[in-house]
């Protein structure tokens, strides 16, 4: 059996946390003013060259915010 740990990006002032389950699988998920999440993610996105090179994690997950802000 495999098992992967949970890393949880924080950006508050965006309102968005950013899961990366340790296996190239990010999940965004939209954060309300009590810091609460939504049901469901936003989006969840494969990243194969997360995968292979672990220290990209959080590399994707600033990229993402950076290049999806509003």
């Amino acid at each position: 059996m495999i098992t992967y740990k949970t890393i949880t990006y924080h950006y508050p002032k965006q309102r968005i946390q950013i899961d990366y389950r340790g296996n190239g699988k990010f999940s965004i998920w939209s954060v309300d003013n009590t810091g609460q999440r939504d049901y469901e993610p936003l989006y969840q996105v494969f990243d194969p060259i997360v995968k292979k090179y672990p220290n990209f994690n959080n590399i994707f997950a600033d990229t993402w915010v950076s290049n999806n802000r509003k």
